[in-house]
């Protein structure tokens, strides 16, 4: 009696377990497929995580930053030694170029100066053939006179001394004709001279001595052409600079203003949105925390920050499917609420 009384009992309560066993499997897959369609319709959960300094992507991020500033820094530098360069060089072009415009002014005034002094010269010329003429025609007259002083010295006429004054006054005068002949040839020499340099100066090749100014002129145009070629190469060098160094500026800016960044310092808690559940996020907005996934919720602190210049990379919290979004960064009242596996912005999901 009391065997079978027992048995009774072992049966009811085996039943009980086996059923209870039943209802929590069957309630467990129910739940699992209430949870599976819950984060297929619901579009404001998100997946809360903790960065701390000591963590490896916070670390590898550390030193891309700091390789980062390095490269900026370089290139920065670059970019000031480029620019004074390209200044000092701008400052050598200009004052090449005054110096080629002075030369050749001084050049044209240099030319002109000789043809005027050229013209100045040989316009004497045609004077002193002229006193050339008549003094031939003098020294004849004179020559003629002084054939008779030998005679008239014998007769008495004249004296000794005055015979010697006639010669010594022909003399004087052959020798001051032989002196205006020679003048006359100097003159002519020294005129076409002149002439020769204006026409060199103007860019003929009749004078070897003036045409070194035409080698000082093509060394000057030499150096203008390398200058200016120098300074193509260097606006270019310094376009190539200021773009690279205003891309890297904006990288570092897009760096800097990233919750891994934050996380050099001090732990960080941020939480990753995806695209699809990403609406019109603000600062401030607040966030809830739920028992069970999503059921019985409490406010659990506000948005700090929206990242929304890189995107990020996270697994579905039931899929385990790789989702792209945005990170934000929260501000959470408890130490509690930081570890949830889900939260939810805005407001609460079932409304519990």
């Amino acid at each position: 009696m009391i065997v079978a009384k027992l048995h009774s009992i072992y049966l009811a309560l085996y039943r009980s377990v086996g059923f209870l066993f039943l209802v929590t499997l069957i309630g467990a897959v129910f739940f699992y497929f209430g949870v599976m369609i819950f984060f297929t319709v619901n579009k404001s959960w998100a997946l809360p995580v903790v960065l701390s300094p000591s963590q490896d992507k916070v670390l590898q991020y550390q030193s891309q930053a700091a390789n980062f500033k390095y490269t900026l820094e370089k290139q920065k530098i670059e970019l000031q030694e480029a620019e004074i360069t390209l200044t000092e060089k701008t400052k050598s072009l200009e004052q090449l170029r005054t110096l080629k415009s002075r030369l050749n002014k001084t050049i044209n005034t240099e030319a002109n100066r000789s043809q005027q002094n050229s013209r100045a010269v040989i316009a004497i010329v045609p004077e002193m053939k002229t006193l050339i003429s008549r003094g031939e025609k003098l020294r004849e007259k004179l020559s003629a006179l002084n054939a008779t002083t030998d005679s008239e010295l014998k007769a008495g006429l004249i004296t000794k001394d005055e015979a010697t004054l006639r010669r010594k006054e022909e003399l004087t005068f052959s020798s001051d004709l032989v002196q205006k002949k020679a003048t006359i040839n100097a003159l002519t020499q020294e005129s076409q001279e002149l002439n020769s340099v204006a026409n060199t100066l103007r860019g003929g090749t009749d004078s070897l001595a003036s045409s070194q100014v035409y080698t000082s002129l093509a060394d000057l145009d030499l150096k203008i052409a390398q200058l200016s070629i120098d300074l193509q190469t260097l606006e270019a060098s310094i376009s190539s600079l200021r773009v690279a160094v205003s891309e890297a500026e904006r990288v570092l800016g897009v760096m800097e203003d990233s919750p891994h960044f934050l996380a050099l310092t001090k732990p960080v808690n941020i939480a990753f949105v995806p695209y699809e559940n990403i609406n019109d996020l603000k600062e401030n907005t607040p966030v809830y925390v739920c028992y069970l996934k999503f059921l019985f919720c409490h406010k659990a602190g506000k948005i700090e920050k929206v990242y929304d210049r890189s995107e990020e990379y996270a697994r579905h919290p039931v899929f385990a499917t790789e989702l792209k979004g945005r990170f934000l960064r929260i501000n959470f009242r408890s130490k509690e609420d930081e570890q949830s596996e889900v939260i939810f912005i805005g407001r609460r999901p079932l409304f519990v």
